[in-house]
């Protein structure tokens, strides 16, 4: 490997553990018995396999999550697991120096209604919140960089939707 593909991802990898300390979201994740399919080589770990729902900023801190707790609770009491379908794979931002390789879910007629009743939501009371990708493709990113073979295709349950916000992260069983 030469030194500036390790320069990037050096970079890259500094950038992605920043946004997790400050950034936020809403996402799904998926059952372990799930995930464990999932998990590729050199890729994301395990527990940090998600399909993000609501993407809040990469700096969140100085917002009050409340208001969103609060909904979550409501929304998990409201919605049971959800079922999905892994049916293929994708590689997104391919033309960038941070590609990544996803998994396409569908097959459920759940996931699209709730981003929309979270999207609503968050843009209502947190109108500093990052502007949605539209339109809206569910996924599980497996991977950063190209060239990562990912085969698995089928059923994925989501059990819990997921608030990563600093100082308030919480997972909500469906």
């Amino acid at each position: 490997m030469g030194t500036d593909h390790l320069r990037t991802k050096t970079i890259r990898s500094a950038d992605a553990e920043q946004s997790k300390a400050t950034g936020g979201m809403i996402a799904l994740f998926p059952r372990v018995h799930d995930a464990q399919k999932l998990v590729v080589p050199g890729g994301e770990p395990l527990e940090e396999l998600h399909c993000t729902l609501i993407y809040l900023g990469e700096d969140v801190r100085g917002q009050d999550p409340t208001e969103l707790i609060d909904y979550l609770h409501y929304v998990a009491g409201n919605y049971g697991p959800i079922d999905a379908k892994i049916f293929g794979s994708a590689v997104f931002n391919s033309s960038s120096p941070d590609p990544c390789v996803v998994y396409l879910v569908g097959g459920s007629p759940d996931i699209t209604p709730l981003y929309a009743d979270l999207k609503r939501f968050v843009t209502e009371r947190y109108p500093a919140a990052a502007e949605q990708h539209d339109p809206f493709h569910p996924h599980i990113t497996a991977a950063y960089g190209a060239g990562v073979g990912m085969a698995y295709e089928g059923p994925v349950l989501f059990d819990r939707i997921g608030l990563r916000f600093p100082g308030a992260d919480q997972d909500f069983p469906l």
